[in-house]
């Protein structure tokens, strides 16, 4: 049987500098339709981003990866500023992921990780911030550091309340704790940050902002829409924007932000939350 080679179709993904402190969602919208048209359409879909400089491009990378997942197409990420039409085409067709460094191609492999170093025990007039601190991963991340010595915990959430499944968990933190605040707090939004990061201002130091805020909104590729993006990028990508320029001239001795392996693997239906993870590599 005769077989069609696919078309590579290049995508530019580029967001102008004087938005990149939004961190817009165009550079992932774009993504979207056309990893949408190549589920249908057979054909490769080349992205090229600038993943290594701004956080916008990291996310495209992210969906790409879970777009893999799901479409018929192969989906092939690109890192890179200004490739030649002929370095493009000089990528390996077995690889679904590249970055071109000097036109010449590079592909991921693993590594071994680096062991971490032991952390010194907190401090009792360290004040730690931890967003979406009323889930699962923030009472845990809470007790952790209640348990290390930290004299005050300060939790956010959207809500400002413990879910009743938590019950169990937000005990045992409280056991563990001296001082705990809990408030109501969305961490996409800045002006609730600057607020809450004021009312945590006092005797006690701010040592260290913890980022567990997200939310899920799984959907299959075909089904994912600018909003579907914008509701999973707005507590964990714009959350931790939000936490940068807010804190970023504060001297703390931790900053965490609690990503996903969704970014790094992809996965059929998260789409928007393999993007917002990305961000936050």
């Amino acid at each position: 049987h005769a077989q069609v080679a696919a078309t590579i179709h290049v995508v530019t993904i580029a967001v102008q500098a004087s938005q990149l402190a939004l961190v817009p969602l165009s550079a992932l919208e774009v993504t979207l339709a056309h990893t949408q048209a190549a589920s249908v359409i057979p054909r490769t879909v080349c992205l090229l981003t600038e993943a290594a400089r701004w956080p916008e491009y990291a996310g495209s990378q992210g969906l790409g990866r879970s777009a893999r997942t799901e479409a018929s197409a192969p989906v092939c990420c690109v890192g890179s500023r200004g490739p030649s039409a002929l370095a493009i085409r000089s990528l390996p067709t077995s690889e679904p992921e590249a970055s071109l460094h000097l036109q010449r191609p590079l592909v991921p492999r693993l590594a071994h990780a680096l062991q971490a170093t032991e952390q010194s025990a907190l401090t009792t007039w360290d004040c730690h911030l931890v967003s979406g601190g009323t889930g699962g991963i923030g009472l845990l991340t809470a007790r952790w550091l209640a348990q290390r010595g930290s004299g005050a915990l300060s939790l956010a959430s959207r809500g400002g309340a413990v879910a009743c499944e938590m019950a169990v968990e937000w005990e045992r933190v409280r056991t563990a704790s001296a001082t705990m605040l809990v408030w109501r707090c969305d961490s996409a939004e800045e002006v609730h940050v600057q607020q809450q990061l004021a009312l945590v201002a006092g005797p006690l130091r701010l040592a260290g902002v913890w980022h567990a805020a997200g939310v899920l909104a799984d959907s299959l590729l075909a089904s994912q829409t600018a909003a579907s993006l914008a509701r999973v990028c707005a507590p964990k990508a714009h959350g931790a924007w939000a936490l940068q320029r807010a804190c970023g001239a504060g001297a703390l001795r931790a900053c965490v932000l609690f990503s996903s392996v969704a970014a790094l693997l992809g996965g059929p239906g998260q789409a928007n939350y393999a993007a917002a993870n990305a961000c936050l590599d």
